[in-house]
């Protein structure tokens, strides 16, 4: 049952398990029938607030009170979220406003490819819509908050297969662009995982159950809604197989 939306800042769902390729816990998660899989890019994490007058604000995951003192900006109550330090550019607010009804909050949850990717820049990707005409969707399946997204953003992909080089591939993403998270079957994230690796803006998959168990929880906690998505990450300096 979804629960009336007043603006309160609350954590987004975030998986806490992480699997490899081919390792007991992946060929688990594959033998799911309801499990998909969705590429994880190289963004820095970003909810999308709108706000019932119409103001466009990117939140990033962590509030005041959960930053160490030297971090927390001064004049700011405990329970306020830190925002993403980006000038969201014009055309890109005004193409949120047009996706959202006038009168509500809205909440997506996507990432901001912008500080972390080098070719990549002002480029949203979404992924999950948290709160729509001023209801937070808990008790609400994925596939049924997924859809909210898929009618405002039909299938507009990520771009691969763009160039041989990372500024041919960035290139191809334009700017100010929304993309919108494919849907992976399990037989497919083995070639799609191989696929990625040369791609430095994608990090690897979210593998995510899409039947009851995916139902949003209320976000009161910093891992919450874990129990029906994990991580697959391609090695890096921060992690390592």
């Amino acid at each position: 049952m979804t629960t009336p939306y007043s603006g309160k800042w609350f954590y987004p769902p975030r998986p806490e398990s992480v699997v490899q390729l081919d390792d007991i816990a992946y060929q688990s998660w594959a033998r799911e029938p309801d499990a998909v899989g969705q590429l994880k890019l190289n963004g820095t994490r970003n909810m999308i607030s709108v706000s019932p007058e119409r103001e466009v604000r990117f939140w990033t995951r962590k509030r005041v009170k959960d930053l160490p003192p030297k971090y927390q900006p001064a004049n700011t109550e405990l329970s306020s979220p830190v925002e993403q330090k980006y000038a969201i550019p014009d055309v890109m607010e005004r193409n949120l406003l047009a996706m959202t009804p006038a009168g509500y909050w809205t909440i997506f949850d996507t990432e901001l490819l912008h500080f972390k990717t080098e070719f990549v820049k002002n480029t949203l990707y979404f992924f999950d819509v948290l709160v729509w005409e001023s209801q937070h969707l808990v008790g609400m399946s994925y596939p049924k908050r997924f859809a909210h997204l898929q009618r405002l953003l039909g299938d507009v992909f990520v771009p691969l297969n763009a160039g041989s080089t990372e500024e041919q591939r960035g290139s191809a993403f334009g700017q100010n662009n929304f993309f919108i998270a494919q849907n992976f079957k399990p037989d497919e994230w083995a070639s799609v995982w191989a696929s990625v690796q040369p791609y430095s803006f994608v990090e690897g998959l979210v593998l995510k159950r899409t039947g009851g168990v995916s139902r949003l929880e209320t976000g009161h906690v910093v891992v919450n809604n874990s129990s029906w998505m994990c991580k697959m990450r391609k090695p890096n300096k921060n992690f390592r197989k």
